[in-house]
């Protein structure tokens, strides 16, 4: 298993919640992981209606030292790691999504 966030690699893109909120990604929109002091740190400085534009958020210090957190794999909140790991078909996977037509055959597969 390899651990591969989503939000810079482009898989997914950052998220913007209905408390007025930039955040890295969906995920994150939970509201025990967002108690947490890692994003107690981000949500500080991610109020949209506070900046004059988007970049204002993504480029501060505290966005900086989330990204850079991510890329070294270094102090990582348990929604990203769960999220964000590159996981093989087996036991260790949180989620199997598995799609079909009408019929029954299977068009498609997600596993997390």
């Amino acid at each position: 298993m390899k651990f591969k966030p989503k939000c810079i690699t482009g898989e997914i893109g950052t998220a913007f919640n209905n408390r007025g909120y930039l955040l890295p990604c969906c995920y994150c929109d939970e509201k025990w992981a967002l108690e947490h002091p890692i994003f107690k740190k981000l949500l500080k400085v991610s109020k949209v209606s506070d900046v004059d534009c988007i970049e204002d958020i993504i480029f501060s210090d505290e966005w900086r030292e989330f990204e850079e957190n991510l890329r070294k794999e270094k102090n990582l909140h348990r929604i990203c790691i769960d999220h964000c790991t590159d996981r093989t078909e087996g036991k260790d996977n949180i989620k199997r999504e598995i799609y079909t037509d009408p019929k029954g055959k299977v068009i498609g597969k997600y596993i997390v």
